[in-house]
């Protein structure tokens, strides 16, 4: 029988350790991810004085299950600190679940979300403004990188003031 490893992407793995059980149980954030890893699934070698792991498809897709409900944010035009950043988003999305932030490269923020319900606000209760520049959100996909040179798309709200009722149509 393979083991089974509970991943929780909300909790610390030194927090998970040092948890009690019971606490787990009224720990509503606690939501562990089980993953099975059967031999094979990591393959270690070393590379001079580096440990190089290598994962099969199959745990790398089980893995990936712990970044449902994550965004990837980045304030266009602007860079400020990381936590005035973080406490912008806080009172801008106002989340009923916790939200965890990851401050990555090139301005970009990796935001994990424990609730489904702050997840889709995050992403479609635009636009998102912060001290005036607007703030891209994207959902994290495999295929990210903080490297790319330009987004390839961007949601942009329009307004048009005063525009006459004959050329409005939903």
């Amino acid at each position: 029988m393979a083991p089974t490893i509970s991943i929780n992407p909300y909790v610390t793995f030194k927090d998970d350790v040092a948890m009690e059980e019971d606490d787990k149980d009224e720990n509503e954030d606690y939501h562990p991810i089980d993953v099975e890893v059967n031999d094979g699934d990591i393959q270690g070698e070393r590379v001079e004085n580096t440990l190089k792991l290598s994962f099969s498809d199959k745990l790398v897709d089980q893995m990936d299950l712990s970044m449902n409900n994550t965004v990837m944010v980045k304030l266009l035009g602007r860079s400020i600190g990381f936590h005035t950043l973080q406490l912008r988003l806080q009172s801008l999305w106002a989340p009923k679940g916790n939200m965890n932030i990851m401050d990555l490269e090139n301005g970009y923020l990796m935001v994990r979300l424990t609730s489904t319900t702050d997840y889709v606000k995050a992403l479609l209760g635009g636009p998102w403004v912060i001290l005036g520049h607007y703030l891209t959100v994207k959902p994290q996909s495999p295929s990210f990188s903080v490297n790319a040179p330009n987004l390839s798309d961007v949601a942009t709200w329009i307004r048009f003031p005063s525009l006459p009722l004959e050329y409005y149509h939903k």
